[in-house]
């Protein structure tokens, strides 16, 4: 009897063995396959990544000139506001630089003006 008993708990040990055995086996396999797809992910991102380094590379340099032009342009607004509110004070005020007097000239002498008379 304790022959059959030693035979069952050997024969139940081994069952238990292989049934943890394939499910271990079954799990690393479904990793496996995880880590595959991880390490596609992530040469995938190194790509993109070394991509947007590259197009920050190009925006870094192209950053002071555009800071440069943004100034000239702020400066040639400031410039045409100044002009704008001296021509609209009207002719009877005194113009000092000749420029803007030759300006308010052509103006006043422009085709626009002179066909709604």
């Amino acid at each position: 009897m304790s022959l059959i008993i030693m035979v069952a708990a050997i024969l139940g040990s081994l069952i238990y063995l292989s049934i943890t055995m394939l499910s271990y086996v079954g799990r690393s396999s479904s990793l496996t396959t995880e880590v595959q797809q991880n390490e596609a992910q992530l040469a995938d991102d190194q790509r993109r990544l070394a991509e947007c380094q590259a197009k920050i590379r190009a925006l870094e340099n192209e950053l002071p000139q555009l800071r440069e032009r943004e100034g000239r342009m702020q400066r040639w607004v400031a410039l045409l506001k100044q002009q704008h509110g001296r021509l609209e004070s009207g002719p009877g005020e005194k113009v000092a630089d000749k420029e803007d007097r030759d300006a308010a000239i052509r103006k006043a002498m422009s085709p626009s003006r002179s066909k709604g008379r």
